[in-house]
């Protein structure tokens, strides 16, 4: 993964405050949208992640293609010159996906509020239940595909790969991937946010994962593996892709479980 494509911080609710008006700021609520209009950070904007994905004939949620996202995110008012705040709930793997789909665009101004908004406190931050006015923008898809590997590129490789499992423990055993390792996003998440960056060096470390290993994140739908990917982009890793597909393409494709 290129290092100027990498996360380049988590803001704070101080800093967001600072910049609430900013025009140069585009602040993303990644919730659902009736959470989004019941109410909202201030000049926020609402994109869910039903709007980031596309069903393939298994039923995968796979990323768009470049032309989609071009529209999606142009709608959106994000363009090369806007830093992007992804708001949301680190329990809700969203935040996440959405995050990593701007990453995966080629966005090099990304950043994530390191708290959870759904249960924030009104009085620290400007909320609203009005929606904010867009300025549409001309947003150009510049693909990193470093950060994505498809079903094809997976099987034909698991030996070059460390591949995570991001789902509950349960659910691994039920069925993984061939040669996978349970690391359930869930061990990386304190109440509403990550888990600090040495909690999430050591949990990797104990799993023997090297920072020089090529990892795949995977779960059901990518949703929750998104989720670890940006725990290990935090915790220093920076040879990691998200496999989209995840576990539903690859049962749709009859490929081989363990």
């Amino acid at each position: 993964m290129n290092k100027s494509n990498d996360v380049d911080a988590f803001v704070t609710l101080d800093w967001l405050n600072d910049n609430l008006d900013n025009p140069d700021v585009v602040i993303v609520d990644t919730r659902a949208k009736n959470l989004y209009t019941h109410n909202h950070i201030i000049n926020s904007i609402s994109i869910s992640i039903e709007q980031v994905i596309k069903l393939n004939a298994n039923g995968a949620h796979l990323v768009l293609d470049v032309r989609d996202l071009n529209i999606l995110f142009s709608e959106y008012g994000i363009n090369s010159n806007k830093i992007v705040v992804i708001c949301g709930d680190y329990l809700d793997p969203a935040m996440a996906r959405i995050a990593w789909t701007l990453l995966y665009s080629g966005h090099q101004k990304v950043k994530i509020l390191n708290v959870g908004i759904t249960n924030l406190d009104k009085s620290l931050t400007s909320t609203t239940s009005s929606n904010c006015e867009i300025k549409k923008t001309s947003f150009v898809a510049n693909v990193n595909n470093n950060l994505r590997i498809t079903t094809n590129e997976l099987k034909n490789q698991l030996d070059n790969f460390v591949i995570l499992d991001a789902r509950s423990i349960n659910e691994y055993i039920y069925g993984h991937l061939p040669k996978s390792i349970s690391s359930p996003f869930l061990d990386g998440i304190k109440s509403n946010s990550f888990q600090d960056k040495q909690i999430l060096i050591k949990i990797f470390e104990d799993k023997k994962i090297s920072s020089n290993d090529d990892i795949v994140c995977y779960c059901t739908h990518g949703h929750r593996a998104s989720n670890l990917f940006l725990q290990l982009m935090y915790a220093g890793y920076n040879k990691i892709k998200l496999y989209d597909g995840s576990f539903v393409d690859w049962i749709g494709e009859k490929l081989n479980t363990e």
